[in-house]
């Protein structure tokens, strides 16, 4: 029965440890802040004016590099459709990869056109 008991509280603990480690590495609902430098990876138009010559929206991935909060150094890269009538993007998901590939924050939601055109 003794090591039952033993077995048991060493389950347990195991348990919570296991537990804890992963919420340790974990970062939700936080403000992250930094700086990427971005180049357009590629331009997909998925719809035309009239004259078959203007995209009204396209497909649009980013990669880039630069720093973030709480992880350092990354790569970016990141999708999203883009209406250029409405100046807004639907669909934007995206990774920020740190040098160690444990170090990586996923986004998604949506872009917004400046009122600068940017």
């Amino acid at each position: 029965m003794k090591n039952l008991k033993f077995l048991f509280l060493f389950a347990t603990l195991f348990v919570a440890f296991s537990c804890s480690e992963d919420d340790e590495y974990t970062i939700e609902n936080k403000n992250v802040t930094g700086n990427i430098n971005y180049t357009l990876k590629s331009f997909v138009p998925l719809t035309f004016d009239s004259t078959g010559m203007n995209p009204l929206s396209a497909q649009i991935t980013m990669e880039g590099v630069g720093t973030i909060s709480d992880i350092g150094d990354v790569t970016m890269i990141n999708t999203f459709t883009f209406d250029f009538i409405k100046g807004m993007g639907s669909n934007l998901s995206g990774t920020f990869t740190g040098t160690n590939a444990e170090n990586i924050i996923e986004f998604g939601g949506f872009t917004q056109q400046q009122p600068d055109g940017s």
